[in-house]
């Protein structure tokens, strides 16, 4: 790849890099008081991550989750599996088998108790099969985001 000469090839490098990721959550704290405790969750989620202008791949993810929680601040772990995929070329969509899993890592500040921010980072590696190829295709994917979340709080539990 060579070195951007004008700030439009500059940005349309960096746009290259940038996926859309789509998912919701679902998740339980258990509090230990003084605005501490343990949340754990499961969510789904779509991706669709552009390899150049005519190729795009498409994921389904499901993850399991565990954080810390202490006031507005929120650490989570997940784990991700992903089993299928498509691949967009031009106009034509392909469909194949495989499967993938990973791990992301999320900070979450709470800024006011329906809105978040969230600094995530995580990897996933993925396998998929194609029947007229004699070998399979492994893809890694690293990623760094920035997220604006909306969180519904519903009252119940024990106090």
């Amino acid at each position: 790849m060579s070195s951007p000469t004008t700030l439009y090839d500059l940005i349309g490098i960096l746009a290259c890099y940038v996926y859309l990721l789509h998912s919701i959550e679902l998740s339980a704290i258990y509090p230990f008081g003084d605005g501490k405790g343990i949340e754990v969750g499961v969510g789904y989620g779509w991706a669709k991550v552009r390899k150049h202008e005519y190729v795009s791949y498409h994921f389904d993810l499901f993850s399991l989750y565990f954080g810390i929680r202490k006031n507005r601040h929120l650490f989570k772990v997940s784990g991700i599996l992903s089993k299928s995929i498509k691949e967009a070329v031009g106009d034509t969509i392909q469909y194949f088998r495989g499967k993938g899993m990973g791990v992301k890592v999320c900070y979450v500040y709470h800024l006011h108790r329906f809105f978040s921010v969230e600094l995530t980072g995580g990897s996933i590696g993925y396998r998929w099969y194609q029947e007229d190829l004699e070998y399979n295709i492994k893809l890694s994917l690293w990623g760094v985001g920035v997220c604006i979340g909306y969180t519904f709080n519903l009252p119940g539990g024990v106090r």
